[in-house]
């Protein structure tokens, strides 16, 4: 039986394969039949979820909770509101009632749900590419506009951040139109740059929305990953609290994505009775067991994503260490376990492989390499410069990530 105060090594690999892992079907042959066989080398190191146990607290709450038997239909308790309430002002000094809180399954959900909301609004959306891929689907799927800014690099701090120059001449194209732009989607900290939005960076957004009469969306569900010691995240309340919409999740902290659990935090009556309009008919109960791991992981898990997060940056080094030289991966890293890597600079230190130029990047990584990552066209509209990057997912035991960076790196 587990312990919550049991320490879990997160140098064991685990077998994932047989499991139903959409991270690990996608390299399988037949998945739909007994035939079914997995490519024998590849690595997949893709989707954002980690090759690493949760907390020991969480499985012990879930095995406790499935001994109860029934399963039937759940809201969260007081108990519960009150475990997440905790949880952010302590963790973050956020404010918030009971009545702010919106259970949600799942944080592309409630994308969706806020472009919903935004197209019977008769309001387009902007955000900032390269970013999370559902950010850019969600709007078309709902029937509004998308606008999209491109992130620049500042050569300077070697770090990815607004290019408001650019935000406004958007808006001031946008002027005319017969939708108006009217929702910004924050990522913060970003995915899959790794970056953690400063203050000043912050204000600047909150400035530009004041002025435009925009509300934001801020996608923070990667908050308790930070990576980098001198960074720490602001959550956007801190900065602006009106037209606002602040998503949270214990998903990829604490690897619970399996079990579709997240929250907004909705603080402004009428946006709050909005949002939930957009949910009828559509979003189910709360997930019995999900709510249940959410609780334990915000009252247990602390010392538990401590050690995560020294584990992360030891695998954020090693790569660091490894492709930096290379040029492979080009910027200061801040947060989150996912990495941006230049596969352009990869293929050019790498000659006569088997692929060629024609096919993406990340398909030729896979036959290159036998190495799993995400293309980097998936996070941009095309076209731009964003093929040639490729994401890698470092949330895994350390001697997995040896084996997939050695692969990289010539002989």
């Amino acid at each position: 039986m587990f312990s919550k105060n049991m320490v879990v090594s997160f140098d064991e690999y685990i077998e994932r394969r047989h499991t139903g892992s959409i991270k690990y079907d996608k390299y399988a042959f037949n998945r739909d039949d007994s035939s079914m066989k997995y490519r024998p080398n590849t690595i997949p190191m893709w989707v954002a979820d980690m090759d690493l146990p949760s907390p020991p607290g969480v499985i012990k709450a879930i095995s406790e909770r499935a001994r109860h038997g029934i399963f039937g239909y759940t809201a969260p308790t007081w108990k519960n509101t009150a475990t997440i309430l905790s949880y952010l002002q302590k963790k973050h000094r956020v404010a918030a009632k009971p009545k702010d809180l919106v259970f949600l399954p799942g944080l592309v959900v409630a994308l969706n749900l806020v472009s919903r909301l935004a197209a019977r609004q008769n309001l387009s959306i902007m955000t900032a590419a390269p970013v999370y891929p559902p950010f850019m689907s969600a709007p078309i799927i709902s029937g509004t506009e998308r606008w999209i800014s491109r992130l620049r690099k500042c050569k300077s701090s070697n770090r990815w951040t607004f290019d408001f120059d650019q935000m406004h001449k958007t808006i001031n194209e946008n002027a005319n139109a017969t939708r108006k732009i009217g929702w910004f989607l924050l990522c913060n900290p970003h995915n899959p740059t790794g970056r953690v939005y400063t203050r000043p960076e912050l204000e600047e957004l909150a400035e530009f929305c004041e002025r435009y009469e925009i509300n934001i969306c801020a996608d923070e569900v990667h908050c308790d990953l930070i990576l980098d010691e001198t960074c720490n995240h602001i959550p956007f309340s801190h900065i602006k609290d009106n037209r606002l919409i602040t998503l949270h999740a214990p998903s990829k902290t604490y690897n619970l994505a399996g079990l579709a659990t997240a929250f907004a935090i909705i603080t402004e009556d009428k946006l709050r009775v909005d949002f939930k309009r957009e949910m009828r008919g559509i979003c189910a109960d709360s997930n019995i067991f999900g709510i249940t791991a959410m609780c334990a992981a915000y009252d247990e898990g602390e010392s538990w994503r401590l050690n995560l997060i020294e584990y992360l940056r030891g695998n954020l080094r090693l790569i660091e260490e490894t492709l930096a030289p290379l040029d492979i991966f080009q910027h200061k890293h801040e947060a989150t376990y996912l990495a941006w890597l230049n596969a352009e600079k990869l293929y050019s230190i790498h000659k006569g492989t088997k692929t060629n130029s024609k096919q993406r990047f990340a398909d030729r990584i896979l036959v290159d390499f036998d190495l799993g990552f995400n293309a980097g066209e998936d996070f941009g509209p095309s076209p731009t410069d964003y093929s040639k990057y490729v994401r890698l997912n470092f949330g895994c035991p350390r001697h997995v990530l040896e084996e997939a960076l050695s692969r990289l790196v010539p002989p």
